[in-house]
């Protein structure tokens, strides 16, 4: 026993190296303007927006305050993307599909083990029909409408699929990095906005040929985890309130606010605020959508609920209950 105390005592006064610090790293899309919409190709089924870049300002400024992220410059329209160590930014033009997924695979080639990759997302969302995958119950699976979505002759219109999102979270939390996605756009419940002048949702999709898909799990390797908060349901508008050219997404509103108040709360308590704010101010219209590992906090390690096995004991009267909580460790009578 005095062998193995002493054995103790010099590991524990060893010198151990402190491991490094996990990083938050952000890809930012905004999207107002769209190639492909009614002011550019007379007969399409959507508009443009007024209030997705706006939204994209207001969630990096938020992040910047609640918890001191250098994001770099906000881009304007003549300068459409910006980067920096933590961060980069597309919004309109820039924005296209294959842009964004160079930016996500870019961050995400920045990143180490325990880091958390934040995907922000604020512009239009749709849905495709899925007749043979068979994943979602509702038959339906959302998009993400990049700038050059809905282009003539393009496989499903070059929206970005639910199932590419999907493959991308697998790929980071394979390597041990953790993925929170925010989308403030239609139908994000399960991948992925209407105002008073412009809906934020685009004719249904029909894509074919289809192979089912696993649904994801929620920890990759490493017990790295995932996290999304979609701004609504499927069928349903994310909306934006506001005049033009200060037009404001409900649910971007509804996170900022909550992370401004209570920046080290867990996704679950900044969920349940959001839920409330978004259903209160739409009458019940919009319900945003949560799931994965809501126990954690931005940038930190999910909180792991711990149980004991709880045994009887003794007879009548006397009969209690007994937890088995474990042995303290280095604490004397």
């Amino acid at each position: 026993m005095k062998r193995s105390f002493f054995a103790l005592a010099m590991l524990a006064a060893a010198p151990v190296a402190a491991p490094a610090a996990a990083e938050v790293r952000a890809v930012f899309v905004g999207i107002d303007t769209y190639e492909n919409s009614r002011a550019r190709v007379p007969g399409a089924g959507f508009d443009d927006l007024s209030g997705a870049v706006g939204d994209t300002r207001r969630i990096r400024d938020t992040l910047a305050r609640s918890h001191g992220l250098d994001l770099g410059a906000m881009p304007d329209d003549a300068q459409c993307q910006s980067s920096s160590t933590a961060a980069q930014t597309l919004i309109n033009r820039c924005a296209t599909k294959a842009a964004i997924l160079a930016a996500w695979n870019r961050t995400l080639a920045a990143s180490q083990p325990q880091d958390t990759l934040l995907l922000y997302f604020a512009g239009h969302g749709s849905r495709f029909i899925d007749d043979a995958a068979l994943d979602q119950a509702s038959r339906y699976n959302s998009t993400l409408m990049a700038h050059d979505a809905r282009k003539p002759g393009a496989a499903a219109g070059a929206d970005i699929l639910d199932w590419e999102v999907r493959r991308f979270i697998d790929l980071a939390t394979s390597r041990g990095v953790n993925v929170v996605t925010w989308f403030d756009s239609c139908n994000s419940g399960t991948a992925s906005r209407d105002g008073n002048s412009a809906t934020r949702t685009a004719p249904d999709l029909r894509v074919g040929g289809l192979r089912p898909i696993a649904s994801p799990q929620q920890y990759g390797r490493y017990g790295a985890y995932r996290v999304h908060l979609g701004a609504a349901g499927d069928g349903q508008d994310a909306k934006e309130v506001g005049t033009v050219g200060a037009r404001a997404g409900v649910f971007t509103t509804a996170l900022s606010n909550a992370l401004l108040a209570t920046p080290g709360a867990s996704f679950a308590d900044i969920a349940a605020r959001v839920v409330e704010d978004v259903t209160r101010a739409t009458g019940n219209r919009q319900v945003p959508h949560a799931e994965g590992a809501l126990r954690a906090t931005l940038g930190g390690p999910e909180i792991k609920v711990p149980t004991f096995d709880v045994v009887l004991d003794g007879t009548g009267v006397g009969q209690r209950l007994l937890m088995a909580g474990g042995g303290l460790v280095g604490i004397t009578t």
